[in-house]
């Protein structure tokens, strides 16, 4: 994702339905995500789940220990691959879980805001993911991610950073 605009929203939720459909998701059933590995993608099982409930599936968790922690709990395991049906998933934005450019811009002119509390952020989404769910799981209830993140903020000349952090 590129930018946090109408655009990059519209992009992000016709590519992600395009790949859950063709996943065989229809948006009724568990969906559970996962890492092959804890060494490698770090946190791309979190990035789908909150790609997942962002884009509305109301069940979504993340497998504890991955992959690599199932088959060493002993749980079954097949190499047989499955026939897949293509789903019907239709999206339903969930707009509490997403932060744009301009929201951010004005969280940081707010003196009640503080950044990590409501916003989280990375270079592009995806690590804050990992935040996302982590501080959810924790309890705190106003949680957004700001997915375009750096990638976006930092080709915007208009927008403040500071340099003291650098």
């Amino acid at each position: 994702m590129a930018t946090s605009d109408d655009r990059g929203v519209r992009h992000l939720t016709d590519t992600f339905t395009e790949e859950l459909r063709n996943a065989g998701i229809y948006g009724n059933e568990h969906v559970v995500t996962y890492e092959n590995s804890l060494n490698t993608l770090y946190g791309a099982s979190c990035r789908a789940l909150y790609i997942l409930r962002l884009l509305g599936h109301p069940r979504v968790s993340v497998l504890g220990g991955g992959y690599e922690g199932w088959v060493q709990d002993g749980h079954h395991t097949s190499s047989e691959i499955q026939q897949t049906v293509r789903g019907s998933f239709q999206p339903k934005w969930t707009p509490s879980m997403w932060k744009g450019k301009t929201d951010v811009a004005e969280a940081m002119g707010d003196p009640n805001t503080v950044l990590l509390d409501v916003i989280v952020y990375c270079f592009k989404g995806a690590r804050a993911s990992n935040t996302y769910l982590a501080l959810k799981d924790a309890g705190f209830e106003n949680v957004s991610n700001y997915f375009a993140s750096w990638n976006e903020w930092s080709r915007d000349d208009k927008l403040e950073i500071d340099s003291k952090l650098l």
